[in-house]
């Protein structure tokens, strides 16, 4: 096994958004919000549907029953989505930092990332939990803040298997890892 692992590659808006939406995706928080802004809401249309209650009379500002109902999903499902993009606009936006090729290493001291004039390097103690999702490798430093690894600047599937063998190695239970 490698003591490290490079990864180079360019920050497009689209990877970067991608990227917000998975740590949010994988955050503690993210069960809450569903329940509480879907599944509630869904559930209270669904009971009023069944007892045969009137959804189309009017209620919180004048609007139907099932639009109020219904404000919650759109709230997470449309809302929050744009609201995502507008923060990873306002994040790049006048950005040098995030312009040019971006290097990642991932070795048995830490994760570090590098750019044209800045420099970030954190040790395995600084990191609280390592997610792995389809498409990224996620390095919490907060409950709902973390670094992120693109798993396709890492260029071979060996370089994969080694920066899981790392991760592994260095966080041990708080690395929720994929097999392959």
């Amino acid at each position: 096994m490698n003591n490290s692992v490079t990864a180079s590659g360019v920050l497009s808006f689209s990877t970067h958004y991608r990227a917000t939406r998975a740590v949010v995706a994988c955050s503690k928080i993210r069960a809450l919000t569903y329940g509480f802004f879907v599944g509630l809401p869904l559930l209270a249309l669904a009971f009023k549907f069944v007892t045969g209650s009137d959804l189309a009379k009017p209620s919180v500002l004048g609007l139907p029953v099932w639009v109020v109902l219904l404000l919650g999903p759109a709230f997470v499902f449309v809302l929050l989505p744009l609201l995502h993009a507008l923060n990873v606009w306002q994040m790049r936006r006048n950005n040098k930092a995030l312009v040019g090729v971006l290097h990642c290493t991932v070795n048995k001291e830490g994760f570090e990332l590098h750019g044209g004039n800045f420099e970030v390097k954190l040790n395995w103690d600084a990191i609280q939990r390592v997610v792995e999702t389809r498409h990224f490798f996620l390095f919490y430093v907060a409950t709902t803040m973390a670094h992120f690894l693109p798993k396709w600047w890492i260029e071979s599937s060996e370089g994969l298997g080694e920066t899981r063998a790392i991760i592994q190695d260095a966080v041990g239970e708080k690395a929720k890892l994929r097999s392959s």
